[in-house]
């Protein structure tokens, strides 16, 4: 594990009273979610029906920050609870349900009691296997145990998958397989997918429970500062400037008619991701950013008045943007691309994509050249018709880094948009509309 996703995971460690939990993300703006196992915070802990109340949990960061506790659901059946905590703004952590299979390497962190008598409490890491998965419970397998002492406080602690090059978490950790003089090898751990239950059948002040997704999916405008970051720009005011202009320009259009991120992804699913990327990439930041950028330049060239669903139907015929979790060059995964679900595409619609990479690509377009790319496309890969595979495109598409757009029309053309007086944002949305206009065009 290196040391940013060590980090990460950290950030997301809480200590729950006597054992441990994950801060993970609600997608709304009243509260965060803590998952850990409900032993933690049952008045009895061998009765699963009764949990103490919200005001007598105690969660604290590792630094000993106390997070107030809202409300608390458990399972009633599995071991298994979710705590509401309030004033609590996370970053988003990768996240699945059903992503795990025998022998697959995990990683499990939590904080041990005898790592807790400092003025920090120190997390703690251990490699493990996958070993046995039956309905919502699996087990795993660690050789970095000796005793009793090195586990207990964990419980509660999460279970982590890699999946290229990211950490995704996969389960809460909540029973020892050994007895207590016993060196302690094997661990129970309860699924993902049994918060995702609770959360389905609870309510939180008369309102259904919020999905664990990030709350900038509740709105583009949430994600609009950090848009056109441009830090290329040589000159700083110029640089303001111009993202003032793009930013202002989509407060004014994206009304309440805008549809959401979450509706679109509830809507169009994988079909916004690159052929073969994980749908827990729906959920990346990078993507919705791309996303909102897109609808800014659509706003540039198409003058548009708004945007509403008929307005996303319409240009996903003209401009299909497809979002891959890869850190590697665009072009690496062009194959990807080619398979990709083109369904509904104009033909001369251009594809754009977006990558999780800060750094421009180093090349903007290419063309999907399918007697290139794939073998033998006419023969089916089975004699049965899947109606959801993806569709692979009749003939050559242009295919545009969004990335490498904005760094062709405006970071690389920054002596254009320099003003030799007072700076005119109609001249500069102007200037913006026709070179994106030009570059879409080619």
């Amino acid at each position: 594990m290196n040391a940013v996703t060590s980090e990460q995971i950290k950030n997301h460690a809480v200590v729950v009273d006597q054992g441990s939990g994950v801060l993970v993300p609600a997608m709304t703006g009243q509260y965060a979610y803590v998952l850990t196992a409900s032993h933690n915070v049952r008045v009895n802990r061998h009765d699963p029906k009764v949990l103490r109340a919200a005001g007598d949990i105690q969660v604290t960061m590792p630094d000993g920050t106390r997070l107030p506790v809202l409300a608390v659901f458990g399972s009633g059946v599995d071991d298994a609870a979710l705590l509401l905590i309030a004033g609590v703004d996370i970053e988003p952590i990768a996240y699945a349900s059903n992503s795990i299979q025998l022998d697959d390497r995990a990683w499990l962190a939590g904080y041990p009691h005898n790592r807790r008598g400092r003025e920090e409490a120190q997390i703690r890491t251990f490699k493990c296997e996958i070993t046995d998965i039956d309905r919502s419970d699996f087990c795993i397998e660690t050789s970095s145990f000796a005793n009793y002492g090195e586990v207990v406080g964990v419980s509660g602690g999460g279970v982590y998958k890699q999946v290229d090059q990211e950490w995704l978490l996969v389960g809460i950790e909540y029973s020892m397989e050994g007895r207590e003089e016993e060196s302690q090898n094997w661990l129970k751990c309860v699924s993902i997918a049994v918060f995702d239950q609770i959360i389905a059948s609870n309510k939180y002040k008369d309102v259904a429970l919020a999905p664990v997704l990030p709350p900038f999916l509740l709105n583009f405008l949430n994600l609009l500062d950090q848009t056109f970051p441009l830090d290329a720009f040589e000159c700083r005011d110029t640089r303001r400037a111009l993202r003032d202009t793009l930013q202002e320009l989509a407060r004014g259009k994206l009304t309440s008619d805008c549809p959401s991120p979450h509706s679109l992804m509830q809507k169009f699913g994988d079909r916004l991701l690159v052929h073969g990327n994980p749908r827990f990439r729906l959920a990346d930041k990078k993507l919705w950013l791309s996303w909102l950028e897109l609808l800014i330049v659509s706003l540039l060239v198409d003058k548009t008045k708004e945007v509403n669903d008929t307005y996303i139907d319409d240009l996903r015929k003209r401009r299909r943007l497809l979002y891959s979790g890869s850190t590697q060059e665009w072009t690496r995964f062009m194959e990807d691309i080619a398979h990709s679900n083109f369904d509904g595409l104009d033909p001369d619609g251009i594809v754009l994509i977006s990558n999780n990479r800060d750094a421009p690509p180093s090349k903007t377009r290419s063309k999907i050249r399918i007697d290139k790319l794939v073998t033998d496309i006419s023969r089916p890969s089975s004699p049965q018709l899947d109606i959801d595979a993806p569709r692979k495109p009749t003939t050559a598409r242009t295919v545009v880094h969004l990335d490498g757009l904005h760094a062709d029309c405006i970071v690389r053309r920054e002596d254009d948009y320099v003003p030799t007086g007072e700076f005119d944002q109609t001249a500069a949305i102007d200037q913006l509309s026709e070179t994106y206009r030009a570059a879409i065009a080619q």
